[in-house]
């Protein structure tokens, strides 16, 4: 596929264009789409019964006003939460999406970087069935060449590269990368490293690139953010302002083409 690039960077909208929609719903995405990126990023966990659904935070207390974790909740009580008011009274009656709504929706009309939660204290057997779901949805519809899997969590990667199954992958770091890199890192089926923008350095992101894995920023939502990754070398720019990172880059980076 061809894969639009900004400067020769691509343009991945963090959670669809979050800045100006509900994160995570199909308002935001459809937004991102609109504004001309590469790919959209989005989060993954599941719900009590055990169904992959697209929501970022541990709890659902800062979108819904409910005290209660995702894996608390089976999909029938998620499904009748409203996702959209907390951002704007425009937006109420947005619903949380499945992983198979999403992907049927969204798989054949962007990329898909597809970030699975796994947080300390999750359940270990609960994150692998999680990322084996998420590559099993990939694989059956097909898009394997569309997506990227990518996690904090380095169990939840093997796991995924377990399956053999050629999805891209990418472990995603908030802590400076210790030289020489581990085995795992330097794995060649390992695709990607995401760097939070303030710890990306050049020195690293050309380490990471001479082993043969994309770098990515995240999150880049202001012009030194955006001009830091840059000068780094990064391949990859992930932001929740898609449309002004797309402005800014066209304006002050003269450098446009595509992949």
């Amino acid at each position: 596929m061809k894969i639009p690039s900004e400067n020769n960077v691509l343009l991945i909208a963090h959670r669809g264009s979050s800045h100006e929609r509900p994160e995570n719903t199909p308002a935001a995405f459809e937004a991102a789409l609109v504004q001309g990126v590469a790919g959209i990023e989005t989060d993954i966990q599941m719900s009590k019964d055990g169904v992959p659904v697209l929501f970022h935070d541990r709890n659902l207390s800062r979108i819904t006003g409910i005290k209660k974790k995702i894996a608390e909740l089976p999909l029938k009580e998620l499904k009748e939460l409203d996702v959209g008011s907390w951002f704007h009274p425009s937006f109420h009656g947005e619903r949380i999406l499945t992983l198979d709504e999403f992907l049927d929706r969204f798989g054949e009309r962007t990329f898909l970087c597809l970030e699975i939660k796994a947080r300390i204290g999750d359940d270990p057997e609960r994150s692998r069935s999680l990322a084996e779901k998420t590559v099993e949805a990939v694989v059956r519809r097909k898009l394997v060449e569309r997506s990227a899997i990518i996690s904090f969590n380095q169990a939840v990667l093997e796991t995924v590269l377990e399956k053999r199954s050629g999805v891209r992958t990418g472990l995603i770091t908030e802590k400076k990368l210790p030289l020489p890199f581990s085995p795992f890192i330097l794995r060649e089926d390992l695709s990607a490293l995401c760097f939070y923008v303030k710890i990306l350095s050049g020195p690293l992101a050309k380490a990471a690139q001479g082993a043969g894995k994309q770098i990515y920023a995240y999150p880049c939502d202001a012009p030194e953010e955006v001009d830091h990754a840059l000068a780094c070398g990064a391949d990859g720019i992930i932001s929740n302002k898609p449309g002004w990172l797309s402005s800014y880059l066209r304006l002050n980076h003269k450098a446009v083409s595509s992949l």
